[in-house]
């Protein structure tokens, strides 16, 4: 909590001077303000990102049966074959179809908790079980919502596999010099991939 504190001091200097002299009623309207910020942006970015993975996800897996619907969740998560099979905990195996079932019916010993990583996260979406870190956190679809939140939209459209990502705030700074509109990144200061900004794709990607 405290080093997300100081990373809002970097992005609001003076926010520092409010919290030591402003009386405590003003605090509370800057608070708010701050809270409504933050929930209309996490809001605008799960909008517009459900349409552009229900895009990838119908390349990638071409034909969905049934189509998802970038306007509906109905048919999607667990009820999907797809979506399912990448929300799945990766230590479980959603080709059986007793594990899909299980899953489904919220069986206890098939639970689906915050202490698993989905299959989303893996690269090529495949889980080594003598290796739980082997792939993590580099599967396309990682980094294609990484870069349409913090780079650009058009930006996504340059990944073609699975990868690390290490270098996606540095070429996308690099772009960002030749135009006058800065992406999130730039204006967030940021140089490099954080972990906060990998939890925070990772969460808008399951939504």
């Amino acid at each position: 909590m405290y080093g997300s504190f100081l990373e809002l001091l970097k992005s609001l200097p003076w926010i520092k001077k409010k919290l030591v002299h402003e009386p405590m009623d003003e605090l509370q309207g800057l608070y708010k303000q701050l809270r409504k910020g933050a929930d209309g942006a996490r809001a605008d970015d799960t909008a517009n990102l459900k349409p552009a993975i229900i895009t990838w996800l119908t390349t990638s897996f071409h034909p969905l049966t049934p189509p998802l619907r970038p306007t509906s969740k109905d048919g999607r998560g667990f009820a999907h074959d797809v979506t399912g099979k990448l929300l799945c905990p990766a230590e479980y195996q959603w080709t059986l179809d007793s594990v899909k079932t299980k899953i489904r019916d919220r069986d206890p010993d098939f639970l689906v908790t915050a202490y698993s990583w989905p299959t989303f996260l893996y690269k090529d979406f495949e889980y080594d079980h003598t290796d739980i870190e082997l792939g993590l956190l580099r599967s396309s679809l990682m980094v294609k919502a990484f870069k349409y939140l913090f780079t650009s939209p058009s930006s996504a459209r340059d990944v073609e596999g699975d990868g690390d990502g290490a270098d996606i705030i540095a070429s996308s700074n690099r772009r960002s010099h030749q135009t006058t509109k800065k992406h999130v990144a730039a204006l967030m200061g940021m140089r490099n991939v954080t972990p906060r900004s990998i939890a925070y794709t990772a969460v808008q990607v399951r939504a």
